[in-house]
């Protein structure tokens, strides 16, 4: 009897396979989120099986409930649930859970963790890091956003302004606009700035790629 081929799904949970199931597999492919129970027998017959193109493979417990979330929120302690696994892909927000509630999470993106929050980190593809906030200082942009002097005189201090891609901060703004303020700033991809910013953007924010200068009438 031929194997089994699996391909081009976003997410293949295989603890519901005995071990026996997982030998008649012969290969899986082009997986977002591949799920393996963490118990011997199946991880040496997951061995045997061909796996190409996964992006994230995690390792569960056949008992513990695993939970995706997709695109731009905040997580908090009335929408986490003990025992579970926590898969996040896109700008997450981690806030306001219980002293004594700890949860697992990997993530695939951004991610932002209030410093007083118990979190372990299981895998990680992006942005991450631990800071003191309030879920209202937080501004979340799923693509791109122009930071103008406006956008800043109405800023709660201490807001991070968050953009799944970039950040443009406009010519206008000056450094001490944004010192009153305490803004902080994170970009997927890019933040673009006048030179004259450039001191206080770079002790101010993450950037998964380059803090990039414009031209303009300061200098």
């Amino acid at each position: 009897m031929a194997k089994r081929k699996i391909a081009n799904v976003p997410k293949l949970d295989l603890r519901k396979f005995s071990p026996e199931a997982l030998r008649k597999i012969e290969s899986i492919k082009n997986v977002a989120v591949l799920i393996v129970a963490d118990d011997e027998e199946a991880l040496e017959a997951f061995g045997e099986i061909e796996v190409s193109n996964v992006a994230t493979i995690r390792y569960i417990p056949r008992d513990r409930e695993f939970k995706e979330m997709n695109g731009t929120f905040i997580l908090t302690g009335n929408m986490v649930q003990k025992d579970t696994e926590y898969f996040l892909n896109g700008i997450c927000i981690v806030c306001d859970l219980p002293k004594d509630l700890e949860i697992s999470l990997s993530f695939n993106g951004i991610l932002l963790i209030q410093k007083s929050s118990n979190v372990i980190i299981t895998c990680a593809n992006g942005l991450s890091f631990y800071d003191d906030f309030e879920a209202d200082m937080i501004k979340i942009f799923s693509n791109t956003v122009t930071v103008s002097p406006d956008f800043v005189n109405e800023a709660k201090p201490g807001t991070y302004i968050i953009a799944g891609n970039s950040i443009t901060v406009s010519n206008d703004v000056t450094a001490d606009m944004l010192r009153e303020k305490g803004i902080r700033f994170v970009a997927g991809n890019i933040i673009s700035c006048g030179k004259h910013l450039v001191g206080y953007v770079e002790n101010n924010s993450k950037v998964g790629n380059c803090i990039e200068i414009i031209k303009g009438k300061k200098s």
